[in-house]
């Protein structure tokens, strides 16, 4: 398998696993990285890569995961990881349901339509979105 062939070479991991990806092939990218990261210890982990490939493969808990094992080696990037987070979990953070009201008067019939919120996510972190008060 290819993805036991990789350069020792940061740039050229991260173009092999991006040439994966642009072929609909997220599965080998996440296994370029994974591999890369191996070869790569102690010099650079790809945990940023990493969970975005999670993040695109719909793998949200891999994802989360993998950004916390990124501040747990690089604390001061707390904002950054936040900010990641909450932009990858914000479509999730709230559910909009929308139920169609039609209410029957003497006036005729009334359409309206309803939005209710409800809460999917929480963390330790501030994930709020757009769906918050």
């Amino acid at each position: 398998m290819i993805v036991n062939y990789i350069p020792f070479n940061v740039q050229q991991i991260k173009e092999i696993a991006n040439a994966f990806y642009l072929r609909n092939q997220a599965d080998y990218a996440i296994a370029v990285y994974e591999q890369g990261k191996v070869l790569m210890e102690g010099t650079y982990t790809f945990n940023i890569e990493l969970a975005t490939m999670y993040e695109r493969n719909g793998n949200f808990r891999e994802m989360v995961e993998t950004y916390l094992d990124h501040l747990e080696e690089v604390p001061e990037a707390r904002d950054d990881v936040q900010n990641r987070l909450q932009t990858a979990m914000a479509p999730l953070t709230c559910f909009l349901f929308s139920a169609r009201i039609f209410s029957v008067t003497r006036h005729g019939i009334f359409n309206q339509t309803w939005l209710f919120k409800t809460p999917f996510l929480s963390s330790g972190f501030s994930l709020a979105g757009p769906c918050s008060d």
